[in-house]
């Protein structure tokens, strides 16, 4: 008899989350079931392979730290071999299709703060194909920045 196993420890733990369904009307049903890493207090790392019927296996990652009470980041970033052959982008099929997203918010001595918010796809289609992996559904550009601020008393310096 099949059976769940439900923690009532509110530490994190390393083991697989639930799995996800989901139904996409291009690409077919898709299966995902991630696997969660504590590496430490500060540090995680979700892996998921996520198969899609019409387009093969991706394999999604996604590695969060934090530095301090005020530093952290995220990385995420995901391929796939597309075979689906789809009207307009049959350029794309059996293509190596990815996407990289990385953003931090670093606090540095003396009031400087660096901050990077990247986003890459291996072409144009990828966000509007894939669009629960980006926040940019409608935008013109994926929006790619890095600055360096410091504070200063009655000042605010910004490159």
């Amino acid at each position: 008899m099949p059976y769940l196993v439900i923690p009532l420890k509110n530490t994190r733990q390393t083991g697989v989350l639930p799995p996800t369904l989901q139904v996409d009307s291009e690409r077919g049903a898709a299966f995902q079931l991630p696997f969660f890493w504590a590496i430490n207090r500060s540090q995680d790392l979700t892996i998921s392979p996520k198969y899609y019927t019409k387009s093969g296996l991706q394999m999604l990652a996604n590695y969060r730290y934090v530095l301090s009470e005020n530093s952290n980041g995220e990385l995420d970033y995901g391929i796939l071999k597309d075979r689906h052959r789809q009207e307009g982008y049959e350029h794309l099929e059996n293509q190596n299709r990815w996407h990289l997203s990385y953003g931090h918010h670093l606090e540095l001595p003396n009031n400087y703060v660096q901050r990077t918010d990247i986003h890459l796809a291996s072409d144009i289609a990828y966000p509007l194909h894939f669009q629960q992996q980006f926040n940019f559904v409608g935008e013109p550009a994926l929006d790619n920045r890095m600055s360096l601020t410091k504070h200063l008393e009655g000042y605010h310096l910004s490159l």
